[in-house]
């Protein structure tokens, strides 16, 4: 934790490269895991629709995990793909929470279909997506010659304070 820690002080204080415009060549896999999110699943999917990215090279899916409400529903009207608990009930489940959603979803999806993505970028089911979110990630990928991992920050609509500034890590699908 110590050193986590340490790493996560030196980058904040760090001076960043900011990377140039590169041409969209990298894959995304987009997960949006979800439980009970009617009220606010439409926030990253129309954000995402709306990418300046080129649409064959991303996939938005929300994994509607045991909801109780219209979540999967809405989320496939504003043009998500959704996976359901219901959908794959021989997928063996592990984890708990998100955790457990995020690897149902990739479970279910499963390896011939998740390696045809560089990367799998996760976003909570409240946060608000820059238009140009998957072109910046693209532009920094290219430049650092696709890294392992590339911690992004986003905001999100709900809550109040720290809880409402997020980080997420987009990570490459060769780092396993």
């Amino acid at each position: 934790m110590i050193y986590y820690s340490l790493v996560s002080i030196k980058a904040y204080r760090g001076n960043f490269k900011i990377a140039p415009h590169h041409k969209a060549r990298t894959k995304f896999l987009v997960l949006i895991p979800a439980v009970n999110e009617e009220a606010v699943i439409n926030i990253p999917v129309d954000d995402l629709k709306n990418q300046k990215y080129p649409k064959k090279l991303f996939d938005v899916y929300v994994i509607a995990d045991h909801c109780t409400d219209k979540t999967a529903m809405i989320a496939k009207k504003h043009g998500a793909k959704v996976i359901t608990a219901e959908m794959g009930l021989n997928v063996k489940r592990h984890g708990v929470g998100k955790s457990n959603t995020l690897d149902y979803g990739l479970h279910y999806l499963g390896l011939n279909e998740w390696n045809k993505y560089k990367y799998v970028v996760v976003i909570d089911s409240d946060n608000n997506v820059a238009s140009n979110f998957l072109q910046r990630l693209n532009d920094y990928a290219v430049e650092f010659s696709e890294p392992e991992a590339i911690q992004v920050h986003l905001d999100s609509k709900q809550g109040h304070g720290f809880i409402r500034h997020c980080q997420f890590f987009c990570v490459n699908k060769s780092f396993r």
